[in-house]
C-alpha cells in the first residue's frame, strides 16, 4: 500500500485556492483518474493536500493526478510526496484527527474523508483493502475527538502578542478562537481594539466585550486607523492582499495563522517569531502519534486474519460499487448520499455472505 500525494501547505494562494471538496467535484476528478488506470485506489482532497491511497504496484503517477485535478504539473511539482508500506496506515490516523491540517485540530476532515471514501465506492475504484482503512480512520478520528480536546492553542502565544502589541490600537483579523481570546486580552490590557469579523449577525458571540466591531467588507478601510494588525483567521485565503501593502506600511503586522493569513511580501511577524512555547498542542501531537500507532498495529492484524478472504472482500467491493453506480441515475443517489452507503454496505455484506457459504469467486 502507498500514497502518492501533494501537500500545498506552502504552496501559492492561487493553487489552494483551486482545490475543491465538494463531492460531486471529487467524482469528476475520481473519474477523470479512472480513465487513466485500472489500479484500486481513494482520492482524498483536503484543505491543503491531495492524496490517492493506493497498491504498491499501482501505475498512478503525480502526474496522473495532477491531470486529474487539472492542475499544472510544472507547478506543483515541488510539493510532491510518497508514503509507503507501514506507514501509510499511521498517516491517515494522524491525519483523520486533524493534527496534520492546515488548521490545527480542526474536524473537516472528517467530512473529507468520508467523501473521499463515499466517492471510491460510487466510482468503482476502491479495493477492500482500502475500504476497511478508511473506515477505521473515520472510527478512529471520532473517538479521539470524543476521548480528547485536540483543537487547542497555548496561552503563551496570547501573551506574547498582547507584549508585543503594547499600547497601539489594534485590528484583530478573525473570528476564531485565537482572535477572540487576543482581542479580550488586549481589553483587559486596556489596549483600544477592534475586531473584523464576517458574520456580523453572531457579533455578541464571537467578539468579547469592550471590543469594537468591524465588518468584514470594512477591513480596508479601516486599516488607516490601526497601529496593529493581528491576523488569526481560521479560513482559507489571506485576510488581506497585496493591494494594501501601501496601507499597512509602518504599521506592527502580526500573522498567527497556519497556513498564512498575509502575504510574504507583508513580511509579517508570525508564531516562530514570537519564540511561544507550544506544550499544549505538542503534547496533543504526542498522544495522537501513540494512538496512531497503535490503531495501524490493530489495523494490521486485522488485514492478517482478513487476508484468507481479500479475494472475496474485493470481489464484494466490485459488485457493491458496480450496483451503486447503476443505480445511481435511476434512483437519484447522488443527491442521497446516506442511501447510497446503506445500500452500498447492504450489497457488500451480502456479497461476501453469499460467497463465504458458496465459495463460488
Amino acid at each position: 500500500m502507498k500514497i502518492v500525494a501533494f501537500d500545498f501547505t506552502p504552496a501559492p494562494e492561487e493553487i489552494r485556492k483551486s482545490l475543491f471538496y465538494e463531492s460531486e467535484d471529487v467524482k469528476k476528478a475520481s473519474l477523470s483518474l479512472l480513465s487513466m488506470t485500472r489500479s484500486r485506489y481513494v482520492l482524498l482532497v483536503t484543505c491543503n493536500r491531495v492524496e490517492v491511497y493506493t497498491s504498491d504496484d499501482s501505475e498512478i503517477t503525480h502526474t496522473l493526478i495532477a491531470s486529474a485535478l487539472n492542475l499544472n504539473f510544472i507547478s506543483v511539482k515541488p510539493y510532491r510526496y510518497e508514503i509507503s508500506n507501514e506507514e501509510v496506515p499511521y498517516h491517515l490516523f494522524m491525519l483523520s484527527t486533524g493534527v496534520l491540517s492546515a488548521y490545527f485540530g480542526e474536524e473537516v476532515i472528517l467530512s473529507q474523508l468520508k467523501i473521499a471514501i463515499d466517492v471510491s465506492r460510487r466510482v468503482g475504484s476502491v479495493s477492500g483493502e482500502l475500504n476497511v482503512l478508511f473506515q477505521s480512520a473515520i472510527t478512529f478520528a471520532k473517538r479521539v475527538h470524543t476521548q480528547m480536546k485536540v483543537r487547542v492553542f497555548d496561552k503563551d502565544i496570547i501573551a506574547k502578542t498582547v507584549a508585543l502589541v503594547g499600547n497601539r490600537k489594534t485590528l484583530i483579523l478573525g473570528s476564531g478562537e485565537l482572535a477572540r481570546a487576543i482581542s479580550a486580552a488586549l481589553v483587559e490590557a486596556n489596549v483600544d481594539t477592534s475586531q473584523a469579523i464576517r458574520d456580523i449577525s453572531k457579533a455578541d458571540f464571537l467578539v468579547p466585550h469592550n471590543v469594537k466591531v468591524i465588518p468584514w467588507e470594512d477591513r480596508y478601510s479601516e486599516l488607516v486607523n490601526y497601529e496593529a494588525i493581528v491576523s488569526a483567521s481560521s479560513s482559507i485565503g489571506y485576510t488581506l492582499d497585496e493591494t494594501s501593502l501601501s496601507l499597512i506600511e509602518g504599521k506592527l503586522l502580526v500573522d498567527l495563522a497556519e497556513p498564512s493569513d498575509f502575504p510574504l511580501s507583508f513580511k509579517a511577524l508570525t508564531t516562530k517569531d514570537l519564540n511561544a512555547s507550544t506544550p499544549l498542542k505538542d503534547g496533543v501531537v504526542k498522544k495522537v502519534e501513540k494512538l496512531s500507532r497503535a490503531e495501524a498495529n490493530i489495523y494490521f492484524s486485522e488485514m492478517n486474519k482478513r487476508k484468507e478472504y481479500l479475494e472475496i472482500e474485493n470481489r464484494a467491493v466490485d459488485i457493491a460499487s458496480d450496483s451503486v453506480r447503476r443505480l445511481t441515475s435511476t434512483l437519484g443517489l447522488d443527491k442521497k448520499t446516506d442511501l447510497a452507503e446503506r445500500i452500498y454496505e447492504t450489497i457488500r455484506k451480502a456479497s461476501i455472505n453469499a460467497m463465504m457459504r458458496t465459495r463460488k469467486y
